[in-house]
């Protein structure tokens, strides 16, 4: 229970803003953000723009706006220093506006790469995060303080593999028994992995890799469908045709692509495996190793290839099935809350 306390857990990824609250509240939306081109009137077709956020005396549009009407100057998402970055905090305030969190004291984590996580990094973050925030966002108000707290800043896959340790059966049995329990979060962008033994996080078997992930497959998929049908989509039709390959309209008709994508998959996937064998080496044989985040479903048959054992765990809250991608912000959300006592 948050005892009436603002809780959230915020994971501003590079292709989605993942956020999870205390009270069992999640948010999924993608992470379009830009800065507001000068010549954008504030209304289109008489009506009111959302996705509008006034922060820090600059002007940013998000979402399915940004999108929209400054495509062309988007953030990039996909640096190595998106984290922390002024298109990653106003995300990451739109995120906490959308969980109905617009005043106050509020507690706040974040995820950043399990590649990218530095101590340097998190007081970076923490400094920029830890003070009064003011914004308008979709006309409203909102006026909040992120509290000063332990474990603010998080590395994404170690956050999903903690809890799931706590709340798969399997897993938490083996953990028990002291068997080594890895995770692997396909992500957008980078891939991270982590491994634990007795709940203790093993340094050496544990780490990231960059240009593996979703986004490299939609760049591998644009340019086979180019050589096959002579079309190349843009990078968010490709993101989109990877979700939804069965109804992919081109040349006048809907078209089935799963094949290519499966193809663009493998070639992504051998940078990952390749990356795993190389740091587990012959450990693997003796751990658990469960692949959640936004990539999952993706990329588990090619690291069972590799790695028979490796599972994408199912988890469920009451009736409701935890889709693989929030497992990381749920899991730093937790982690967190428990660490700094906010939880009954």
């Amino acid at each position: 229970m948050s005892n009436g306390m603002q809780v959230i857990g915020v994971d501003v990824g590079s292709g989605f803003v993942k956020s999870a609250t205390l009270d069992g509240q999640r948010f999924l939306s993608p992470s379009y953000v830009a800065p507001r081109p000068a010549d954008l009137a504030n209304d289109f077709a008489g009506q009111s723009r959302e996705g509008v956020v006034r922060y820090n005396g600059n002007e940013w549009l998000t979402g399915a706006t940004a999108e929209a009407s400054a495509r062309h100057s988007l953030c990039n998402t996909r640096s190595d220093d998106w984290a922390g970055s002024d298109g990653w905090i106003v995300l990451l305030l739109r995120a906490i506006f959308d969980a109905g969190y617009t005043s106050g004291k509020v507690h706040l984590v974040v995820g950043v790469p399990q590649k990218s996580w530095t101590t340097a990094l998190r007081e970076d973050i923490v400094r920029k995060l830890v003070k009064r925030h003011t914004a308008h966002i979709d006309g409203q108000y909102l006026d909040i303080e992120v509290v000063p707290a332990n474990s603010m800043v998080l590395p994404q896959a170690y956050g999903g593999l903690s809890w799931l340790i706590d709340h798969d059966e399997r897993a938490s049995e083996m953990s028990r028994d002291g068997v080594m329990i890895a995770g692997v979060d396909p992500g957008t962008y980078t891939t991270g992995f982590v491994t634990m033994r007795d709940n203790n996080y093993i340094r050496d078997l544990s780490g990231g890799a960059h240009n593996v992930g979703v986004w490299q497959v939609a760049e591998i998929l644009r340019k086979i469908i180019d050589e096959t049908h002579g079309w190349e989509p843009t990078p968010d039709q490709a993101m989109r045709a990877i979700r939804s390959p069965s109804k992919v309209f081109f040349k006048g008709e809907n078209h089935d692509i799963q094949p290519l994508v499966t193809r663009a998959v493998a070639q992504v996937a051998s940078g990952l495996t390749d990356r795993l064998a190389s740091a587990w080496g012959k450990s693997a044989a003796g751990m658990e190793i469960l692949v959640y985040g936004g990539g999952a479903d993706l990329f588990l048959p090619f690291i069972k290839a590799v790695f028979p054992q490796a599972r994408m765990p199912v988890i469920k809250s009451g009736d409701t099935v935890i889709y693989p991608q929030f497992v990381p912000v749920i899991g730093m959300m937790v982690f967190f809350a428990t660490r700094n006592g906010l939880l009954e």
